[in-house]
């Protein structure tokens, strides 16, 4: 990524999010807070989560085994700044299900319908602009991220680390580019301690695009 873009990741946060039964039929975000809406079992240990909506799989923390998931025709999510160019997907966990702690995976998959619809660094700096809005923190340390996945495909994109206004609260998003498509890694903590906690780096460092 060049010098431009990096300055310009400077904010970012929550993106949308929706809701998704067993059944693969979209609810309501009232009747998912009344379900468990994960696959897992209670587990002590972080816990590895495949998506099949999301198409990645990663390990969540401990205190995770309740892992939700919300598609973009639920009526709350309010589009974020992609609009119809993408289809997405948010995969989410509250920590031992506090509201205050969390991890969450957003998958932005762009529309092949749509001619020259792939995603660009600059969709990617969009969607972590418009996430920092929604967490109102403040950016404190950034980092490009580029990995291998095999002889010819490389994911690639930046890390931010930032905080809420009185330097309490902890944010750290890691937003992806793979072929086209976003993917937009976000783990919170409001008591602080997020960038210390090694469960959380392990989720960061063990996502991977696909489920095979």
């Amino acid at each position: 990524m060049t010098a431009r873009v990096l300055l310009i990741l400077m904010l970012m946060a929550v993106s949308t999010a929706w809701a998704q039964d067993d059944q693969n039929k979209p609810r309501t975000w009232d009747e998912m807070q009344k379900s468990t809406d994960n696959r897992l079992q209670p587990a002590e240990g972080p816990v590895k989560f495949a998506s099949e909506e999301g198409a990645f799989t990663v390990i969540f923390p401990s205190g995770c085994a309740k892992v939700a998931t919300r598609m973009q025709d639920d009526p709350l999510t309010g589009g974020g700044p992609m609009g119809s160019r993408f289809s997405t997907v948010f995969v989410f966990c509250d920590r031992n299900e506090e509201k205050g702690e969390g991890a969450s995976v957003t998958s932005l998959f762009f529309n092949r319908d749509i001619e020259n619809n792939m995603a660009t660094p600059d969709d990617v700096i969009e969607q972590l602009k418009y996430m920092l809005d929604q967490y109102g923190a403040k950016v404190v340390s950034q980092a490009p991220v580029r990995r291998q996945l095999d002889e010819d495909h490389f994911i690639e994109g930046l890390e931010l680390k930032a905080q809420s206004p009185d330097g309490k609260s902890q944010v750290w998003l890691r937003g992806l580019l793979d072929n086209g498509d976003i993917f937009i890694l976000s783990a919170w903590k409001v008591q602080g301690g997020l960038w210390d906690d090694p469960d959380y780096a392990t989720f960061f460092n063990s996502f991977l695009p696909g489920t095979d």
